[in-house]
């Protein structure tokens, strides 16, 4: 995979910590991965989007950046206090997250509750499928199951004439029984918990709070971890040297900020991180 040039920093470098926190640094640091952004009409065929002179005000140009480990720290704790704020007023009968909560569950226990105790059921399954693996493949006739789903997976890969057929139509009776005893047994347990959820809905409804104050406090992480991210790697180009001023002046910036920028900029920033992930999985020896 291709990967973009690294940037050289300054000789002389003059850092602009402002000492609030290691996030909000204009770090003259050396980023492994980076690229040019260009946004609107004719902004990648711009000849000046690469030097920080383009003076169309249609255009957007940006060289993208992931942060360092240093400000990736502080990005975590930013994004993690996020979370754990947002699960605190979830539970505060005083915020209005909670009133927005409870709302909410209490129109799903007027007209959806079937749906709630099946999504409750469900959860509770979910949490216990590794002992329902376990469970499954006390049957003698799985307990080689591993070797033969990779060994149905070797003859799958197989032009069908090199294949030994009778044992690779052993291999997929084999696979699918066990896919057959594995879903029955699910379905089993999902009835047992549904029976017992019919009987306790307030427990149905706490599953289905602690999963909704769950699911929007992850969003809030991943919420304040790319407003940052984008905050501290969009740096405007320039002609010569490494690029440190910021595009924006601070991360409340980027909600005022056009939609096409900000996805674009959310969309560059995510394939960066993919970069970082197949070269780790390289190195390891994944490829």
């Amino acid at each position: 995979m291709e990967v973009a040039a690294l940037p050289s920093p300054p000789a002389n470098p003059e850092p602009t910590y402002d000492g609030d926190a290691e996030a909000t640094r204009s770090a003259e640091e050396l980023f492994q991965w980076s690229t040019h952004l260009h946004v609107g009409a004719g902004a990648a065929e711009c000849e000046h989007g690469e030097d920080g002179a383009c003076a169309d005000p249609h255009h957007f140009h940006a060289w993208v950046c992931l942060p360092n480990t240093f400000q990736m720290r502080d990005i975590g704790e930013k994004a993690q206090a996020a979370m754990a704020r947002k699960k605190r007023a979830m539970r505060d009968p005083e915020a209005d997250s909670y009133a927005v909560l409870e709302d909410t569950l209490d129109d799903l226990k007027r007209t959806r509750m079937d749906e709630v105790i099946d999504g409750a059921a469900k959860s509770n399954v979910n949490k216990r499928l590794g002992e329902i693996i376990e469970t499954v493949r006390e049957d003698e006739r799985f307990a080689h199951q591993d070797q033969d789903a990779e060994e149905l997976r070797r003859l799958e890969a197989l032009p069908e004439e090199e294949r030994d057929s009778e044992e690779y139509t052993r291999l997929q009776a084999q696979v699918a029984a066990y896919a057959e005893a594995f879903e029955k047994l699910v379905d089993q347990e999902e009835q047992r918990e549904h029976e017992a959820l019919e009987k306790d809905p307030d427990r149905a409804l706490d599953i289905e709070r602690q999963s909704r104050i769950e699911a929007v406090s992850r969003e809030m992480y991943m919420h304040t971890y790319y407003t940052w991210s984008i905050y501290v790697g969009t740096r405007q180009p320039v002609s010569g040297g490494f690029p440190s001023q910021r595009k924006f002046k601070s991360p409340e910036d980027l909600k005022v900020a056009p939609p096409e920028v900000v996805t674009a900029l959310r969309d560059t920033i995510g394939k960066l991180e993919d970069r970082t992930t197949a070269a780790r999985s390289d190195a390891a020896g994944n490829s």
